[in-house]
């Protein structure tokens, strides 16, 4: 009982946040009924949003990867009604920057400034979605690194603030090549997706003949996260305790790991501290336990 925790002066109020907990933990089993056997990457994707994390699906095209993100991003909802501001792009090698961040200011080629019009675009995202995001051109690359680690995009001589939460990718294939290494490394939360089973087939498919029969919704709105409550609860996730039997479990992993030759960067073990966090308050916990490294 006596056990002390790591870098906690204080756990979260759990009281004072239960509203906008309960609604998450509604959110999650709406999402889990509408999105058939994806429980694990439903919770992945709001345990990163707590986190301020990224996540990246591999699987099959079909597998329900962009709804996923497009059915999150209406659920958490500012004061206006519109859900979080989002952007998704199907990528190709032909993508273009232009297509991403937005075209070059023709004004502002007439002052000699090089500045690029990012109204709409991905840089003005909270939730980003980039389908096939290994195929990234290095012109793509370079800046998206910069994006997702810093949230930082250089404009011209500016340098813009990215209000982005967390860029959520695709693709059908693993990285290829060293130069998507460090874009690879940027994405803490990784999950395999496939096509449904026999017996998720048969949920799946009466759940499609309902909605084409007319009887899939009521016409009632989804539940929402008001963005103020998500921001509670990211700084109450923050404040989740981690005991030192959690930090002994990560220690050992990390030695077992290492004498298989599967080295991971010292970034990856720092930002997974808050995916436990996370994890644990999405279950209503203000500690970590063994369960939550899961994650990891």
């Amino acid at each position: 009982m006596g056990e002390r925790i790591i870098a906690m002066s204080t756990t979260p109020d759990l009281a004072s946040i239960k509203p906008s907990l309960d609604k998450l933990q509604a959110i999650e089993r709406g999402l889990t009924v509408s999105l058939i056997e994806r429980d694990e990457v439903i919770r992945a994707a709001l345990v990163a949003l707590l986190a301020r994390q990224h996540l990246v699906v591999l699987g099959p095209p079909g597998t329900a990867k962009s709804a996923l993100v497009t059915e999150l991003a209406q659920r958490i909802s500012p004061q206006n009604g519109a859900g979080l501001r989002n952007f998704a792009y199907l990528m190709t090698r032909f993508t273009t920057p232009e297509e991403l961040f937005g075209p070059v200011s023709v004004s502002g080629l007439k002052r000699d400034e090089y500045v690029r019009i990012t109204a709409g675009k991905l840089v003005e995202a909270e939730l980003v979605f980039l389908d096939e995001i290994f195929k990234a051109s290095s012109a793509i690359l370079n800046a998206l690194l910069k994006v997702a680690n810093e949230r930082v995009f250089h404009n011209g001589a500016q340098e813009m603030q990215v209000p982005l939460i967390s860029l959520f990718g695709a693709s059908n294939e693993m990285p290829q090549g060293n130069e998507l290494e460090a874009l690879w490394d940027r994405f803490l939360l990784r999950f395999r997706v496939s096509y449904v089973t026999d017996t998720g087939f048969v949920k799946f498919i009466r759940a499609a003949a309902a909605k084409h029969n007319g009887h899939g919704s009521n016409g009632s709105q989804p539940l929402t996260l008001l963005q103020s409550e998500l921001g509670a609860l990211q700084q109450s996730a923050a404040q989740v305790a981690i005991p030192n039997a959690a930090i002994d479990l990560i220690e050992q992993l990390r030695r077992d790991l290492a004498a298989k030759g599967i080295i991971i960067s010292d970034r990856r073990w720092g930002q997974a501290l808050g995916v436990l966090q996370a994890d644990a308050l999405t279950d209503g916990r203000d500690a970590v336990t063994e369960d939550d490294l899961i994650f990891l």
